[in-house]
């Protein structure tokens, strides 16, 4: 197959599905003032159908008050097979800081949903729904806003394939984030009807999915009906440890009853999925995209998409187009400045000319040249032993930190805060319960007025 290959470290929008009415979307915000939000309400329908079409929504705010938006990316922005993305942006101001629920609701899905209130999908709600803390930005420092989710809650499968995808968040305020598969909404907090699983529509052994919470990444092996199917997930932000933010994102997957098998990707040393890179060090993914099946159409058009988080400073991406394979290197060498408690999540996608896609996704934790201990922690004279820890851990602490009011936090490797510990007045060492905590790697952090150090723990 003739091969035309595009890299995009930000790619927003993808293959679309046929439909008609609302098919999928989500509300995205951002804090621009003390009180204030600009909230884009996207939403995704068919060009063609007439009665689809809206150049208007309500959007409700969460303080009691509703507005009408009206679409702000002119008639919406077309996509593949006569589809289009609208968004609707709007400005709101608070009388207060607090928790707010932002909210669209129109009349209609599309119809022919399989999984929900089958046969008549189309006589239930479209709901949207994100969930924040309008913060105290005079006092936190920094920004808010929802995290960017960067492939498209549009996708298409195969009977009898498996099927991948994940929205492969990113947060520009550097908190952390986390997924969770959940059911569509028709109202606030109210699930649609009669909504069934994936793996409940022919149902059987050879009908199964997974979710990774970590990751986003929905791996359904295999759907046995063609059709249409929508599921929701919620996008969470933590902010040192606190659930701060959720987004419902609403999606559809069109299941083709075409035979045909994703494309595949091969790396050279056949990678983990969970990496360790070291300042000054180059990480080197060497990759093969081919899809075996359209080795001899030559009519064909493959398309492969890099996307994550801002990490082009020191990266490169060469490729080489040899007939139906494309051999490449994606290289990283980062820097002081790339040192974090996160890792970095990047996602491969390779798509077919059909419009099939296979993922591979990747989360690279960045440490210190010398340890995989963040410099500030050992530099700063604090130990933690013994680690592992199976029952109890002593932080161990230099002597300019005893004798300071200080809080101790523990995160697991979502970013969700597991422990806290305040502490008046610190000692030369302070002991740390872990009994509870499950098998896994956490985030120590130390924390006092002038000092953060942060550390690994494992449990075995």
């Amino acid at each position: 197959m003739r091969q035309t290959v595009t890299f995009l470290l930000c790619s927003f929008f993808s293959t679309m599905l046929l439909a008609t009415h609302n098919r999928a979307g989500e509300i995205i915000y951002k804090q621009t003032a003390p009180l204030t939000i600009q909230a884009t309400i996207i939403t995704y329908t068919q060009t063609s159908t007439v009665q689809a079409d809206r150049d208007s929504l309500t959007i409700c705010w969460g303080d009691g008050t509703c507005e009408t938006l009206l679409r702000s990316n002119g008639n919406g922005a077309p996509i593949e097979n006569d589809y289009k993305m609208n968004a609707y942006t709007g400005v709101h101001t608070y009388g207060e800081l607090g928790n707010y629920a932002l909210s669209m609701t129109d009349p209609n899905r599309n119809g022919s949903i399989l999984n929900v209130n089958s046969p008549n999908s189309d006589q239930v709600q479209f709901h949207l729904q994100t969930t924040f803390t309008l913060r105290n930005l005079l006092l936190e420092g920094g920004s808010s806003q929802s995290p960017t989710l960067l492939i498209a809650p549009i996708d298409v499968g195969f009977v009898r394939q498996p099927f991948m995808h994940t929205p492969n968040a990113v947060d520009l305020d550097g908190d952390s984030v986390a997924y969770e598969l959940v059911t569509p909404l028709m109202g606030n907090d109210q699930v649609v009807p009669n909504y069934m699983p994936l793996d409940q529509i022919g149902a059987g052994a050879a009908n199964s999915y997974t979710f990774n919470e970590q990751t986003g990444l929905l791996v359904w092996d295999s759907p046995q009906i063609v059709g249409q199917y929508n599921v929701a997930i919620k996008v969470k932000g933590y902010r040192d440890g606190t659930l701060t933010e959720e987004i419902i994102r609403d999606m559809q997957i069109l299941i083709k009853p075409e035979e045909n098998t994703p494309p595949e990707i091969a790396f050279r040393n056949d990678e983990s999925e969970q990496l360790t890179l070291k300042v000054g060090k180059t990480l080197d993914l060497e990759f093969s995209i081919y899809d075996a099946e359209d080795y001899f159409d030559f009519n064909g058009v493959a398309l492969l998409t890099l996307t994550g988080e801002s990490i082009q400073n020191n990266s490169t991406l060469d490729q080489e187009q040899k007939l139906a394979v494309l051999n490449g290197h994606f290289k990283w060498t980062p820097t002081l400045t790339d040192i974090r408690t996160r890792p970095y999540q990047i996602v491969f996608k390779a798509t077919d000319s059909q419009g099939f896609a296979t993922f591979k996704v990747f989360q690279i934790q960045v440490v210190e040249t010398s340890t995989s201990i963040p410099p500030t922690f050992q530099q700063l004279g604090f130990k933690l032993f013994p680690n592992p820890a199976t029952a109890q851990a002593q932080l161990i602490l230099p002597a300019n930190e005893i004798n300071q009011a200080a809080t101790i936090r523990i995160f697991d490797n979502l970013g969700r805060l597991v422990q806290q510990k305040q502490i008046a007045q610190t000692l030369a060492k302070e002991l740390l319960e872990v009994t509870n905590l499950p098998s896994g790697q956490y985030s120590v952090q130390f924390r006092t007025a002038t000092t953060t150090a942060s550390t690994l723990l494992i449990i075995p």
